[in-house]
């Protein structure tokens, strides 16, 4: 909720979550969507899965995975056009995540637009 009560928007994830990549829909205080966040690389999820589905070897081969490979997203307006781009910095933990802004975005949206990638990063986070 912003300022004096009113909310600020929803991330709505789109459709189930699965190994194979996350997207997500930014909607607006009156549910119109105003931005799309997409994997930029949804094959790595379901290679990262493949390698932490192999016992024992597999949780020390997914750790160093996680270091090596980072997940980027691209947040695309409503015309498709890049907006920002949000990936991980390299770390064991998931700790650090870095927002580029592709294009000039207004006070309105980049509230709307930061409040939902902490949620996208919080989300990410708990994903692995």
């Amino acid at each position: 909720m912003a300022e004096g009560g009113r909310p600020v928007g929803t991330l709505a994830a789109q459709g189930i979550r699965t190994m194979w990549g996350a997207a997500y829909e930014v909607l607006d205080g009156h549910g119109q969507r105003q931005f799309t966040i997409s994997d930029d690389q949804p094959w790595m999820s379901a290679v990262e899965g493949v390698i932490g589905g192999v016992p024992l070897l597999g949780d020390v081969a997914a750790a160093a995975f996680d270091y090596f490979v980072n997940p980027t997203f691209t947040v695309r307006d409503e015309q498709g056009n890049p907006a920002a781009r949000v990936h991980k910095q390299r770390s064991f933990f998931s700790r650090r995540f870095m927002v580029e802004e592709l294009s000039p975005i207004s006070d309105a949206e980049a509230e709307l637009l930061l409040t939902s990638l902490i949620q996208l990063v919080l989300r990410e986070r708990e994903r692995g």
